[in-house]
């Protein structure tokens, strides 16, 4: 889970956000059919939220609930920075449902295989998220 940083906007008032994600703001439309992306055999769907939170009321920007096989995205990110996020906690999701590799070559491995089911998820479903996220 990412957790939010509360910095001061241009106006004054705090908001969630992450330092390093980007400024371009963020979007607020909805995809027209939800954001899959497969963690091996499992199918994770991707919903946009208002006011995020973990269960300790503290504001975050991403959580993966491996229960109910959903990413949920604040709509505080910046569109810019969705992807980071998203990316984030598919790492999250991966890490839940295979065994921790014991060796770098295993964790090479490991990370090929997420970066390549990433890859062919967001090159299938590009035109639906460039909507609400930027991707390249």
């Amino acid at each position: 889970m990412l957790r939010a940083r509360l910095r001061a906007g241009k106006s004054g008032d705090s908001h969630p956000s992450i330092d390093c994600l980007g400024t371009m703001p963020h979007k607020r439309h909805k995809p027209d059919s939800p954001i899959i992306f497969n963690v091996g055999p499992w199918a994770y769907t991707v919903h946009f939220v208002p006011g995020l939170h973990h269960a300790d009321s503290e504001p975050c920007v991403g959580r993966c609930d491996l229960d109910r096989q959903t990413i949920y995205i604040s709509e505080d990110v910046p569109y810019q920075g969705r992807l980071n996020v998203v990316l984030h906690e598919l790492r999250h999701a991966w890490s839940w449902h295979f065994p921790k590799p014991s060796n770098v070559e295993e964790e090479c491995d490991f990370a090929a295989t997420i970066i390549a089911s990433a890859y062919t998820d967001l090159r299938r479903q590009r035109e639906k998220m460039r909507r609400v996220m930027a991707v390249p």
